[in-house]
């Protein structure tokens, strides 16, 4: 952010809002997943994220500097949690009463060993951006990846999606109400 134009220590502060947004979001976001559907939380996180970064970067360039504090916030409060939704998906998939229940310590470690790589790609694609470009095309290279990366999960096959929001009583009102208002038979 410094190279990007942002004064002092204010990079500091909106690291810290990027991480703070991070950690304020996590339990609303596990809340929102078992309420509504992972799928759906992935999906809006996936465009609100890079909407962050955007707004991020701008606010950098205009040298606003309140506003970049706002724009990580939200940037940070709106990384998509991919990681959850698979780990949930995995474990799903091959449950007790499946026929896949013997792939289940393959399919988590797989998963761990892929999201590790990320760990170690993800900087080292962030520098090479940082090498021949500027901080702002790898901010941006970094919004662009986690929306295709997570639209991938939405592209999944149906099976393999994380899975949806359980049903709840109060999706079940529509059709009590239908079945109470029919005249009764005689």
């Amino acid at each position: 952010f410094a190279a990007a134009g942002a004064p002092d220590n204010d990079p500091l502060r909106i690291g810290i809002g990027l991480h703070f947004g991070n950690v304020v979001a996590g339990p609303i976001h596990g809340r929102l997943a078992d309420r509504a559907g992972a799928p759906r939380l992935l999906v809006v996180t996936a465009i609100a994220h890079p909407i962050g970064l955007a707004a991020l970067l701008v606010s950098v360039h205009a040298d606003a500097i309140p506003a970049a504090l706002a724009a990580a916030l939200l940037a940070g409060g709106t990384y998509p949690p991919a990681t959850g939704a698979i780990r949930s998906t995995w474990s799903r998939l091959t449950a007790a009463d499946t026929a896949h229940h013997r792939l289940r310590d393959l399919a988590l470690a797989t998963e761990t060993a892929v999201f590790e790589l990320v760990f170690v790609v993800g900087p080292m694609l962030n520098a090479l951006c940082l090498a021949v470009a500027t901080p702002t095309v790898a901010l941006a290279t970094s919004g662009v990846i986690t929306f295709a990366g997570t639209g991938q999960l939405d592209n999944a096959h149906p099976e393999w999606r994380p899975e949806s929001a359980r049903p709840r009583a109060w999706d079940e009102i529509p059709a009590f109400v239908e079945r109470r208002s029919r005249p009764a038979n005689p």
